[in-house]
């Protein structure tokens, strides 16, 4: 376990409380865990026994990530957030999220974690843009977005987005689409994958929204409502345990980096995070972090719970059983590239 001090701008006060509508409650939470000191669960040591790698090409891979950048932001007057992003080790995370993908799917995947990164940062970053003191503004950035790559993944012309969107932040999306695309063309299960692409690709933009309108509000949401999970079209999938697969990955994944990423957000007052709401009710720091570990823990056992149904509905050397194993491997496996990348 790491000890981990987060550095008052007040002195903490030892209040218990779960009030959510006084207009100060974000400032109140922020005030309170400044100066608390906690120990973080070993994560490491939890998942351990899970598949870890890193793909042979990640050296070309960042060379690559390199010219995107700097691609992208050319300014000089954008050099403080050119070093951010550099300073991500993007090559480090996608060679470790897809160690064994072929090198152009990997370049895609990275090409659209970048922009995905890029993107958000329009909306809820006010030290790069001011949208996120705008609602109607961004609702409306939002919108163009996913008219954007609506076109980009039809497969109709045109195909690239050029009559919904010259916003530089939503066309990056473009060499993402136009790969996915020609990936697709191979036939109707690759262009049921696009489509299932696509929606998820809509969802993540429609909660960015959900948390944008979160924000403008004098209310913090519970724990409940932080946690709450989308259920996936039930056409989507073979067996109801890939459900719980997906949604458990997603908690793996969600809450190690609320608990890696506490005491940089709290440093900078953010508070809409599993971590600081945990505070908020069970009144410690160190119990919020305490119980986000055991999220963790739980959502490791309800994966293997669930790979086993899967992987229990056929034959031990099926090539379908070995593509599900080889499946539910990369679940694993961003978890645990997750994990390493959030402590680098």
């Amino acid at each position: 376990m790491s000890d981990d001090t987060i550095q008052p701008m007040v002195q903490p006060t030892a209040r218990n409380a779960e009030v959510r509508t006084t207009q100060d409650a974000r400032e109140h939470l922020v005030a309170q865990a400044r100066g608390s000191r906690v120990k973080i669960p070993d994560l490491q040591s939890l998942m351990a026994h899970w598949p870890q790698g890193v793909h042979p090409e990640k050296d070309r891979l960042g060379q690559d990530v390199e010219d995107i950048l700097q691609s992208t932001f050319p300014d000089p007057k954008d050099e403080a957030r050119l070093s951010r992003l550099k300073a991500s080790n993007f090559a480090l995370f996608g060679a470790s999220w897809w160690p064994y993908s072929s090198y152009e799917a990997l370049k895609t995947a990275i090409l659209l974690s970048i922009w995905m990164f890029i993107w958000d940062d329009e909306t809820d970053s006010e030290q790069y843009s001011p949208l996120i003191h705008s609602f109607s503004n961004a609702s409306a950035f939002r919108e163009e977005t996913v008219a954007y790559i609506q076109e980009s993944l039809s497969e109709e012309e045109p195909r690239d987005g050029s009559t919904a969107s010259s916003n530089p932040f939503i066309t990056r999306f473009g060499p993402v689409g136009r790969s996915i695309v020609n990936w697709g063309d191979q036939g109707k299960a690759e262009a049921d994958q696009t489509d299932r692409f696509l929606k998820e690709l809509v969802f993540f933009v429609e909660m960015t929204e959900e948390e944008h309108k979160s924000q403008t509000t004098s209310c913090l949401p519970t724990v409940e409502e932080y946690m709450v999970g989308a259920t996936i079209p039930k056409e989507a999938y073979h067996h109801e345990a890939m459900e719980v697969l997906w949604h458990e990955t997603n908690v793996n994944i969600s809450v190690t980096n609320d608990i890696l990423s506490m005491k940089k957000e709290i440093a900078q007052s953010q508070v809409d995070s599993l971590v600081p709401l945990l505070f908020l009710r069970l009144g410690s720091l160190q119990a919020a972090v305490d119980h986000g570990g055991e999220m963790v823990k739980t959502s490791i056992r309800r994966i293997e719970e669930a790979e086993k149904d899967i992987l229990a509905k056929y034959p031990e050397e099926s090539k379908s059983r070995q593509a599900l194993k080889g499946y539910i491997d990369g679940c694993k496996y961003a978890c645990t590239a997750n994990l390493n990348w959030g402590q680098v």
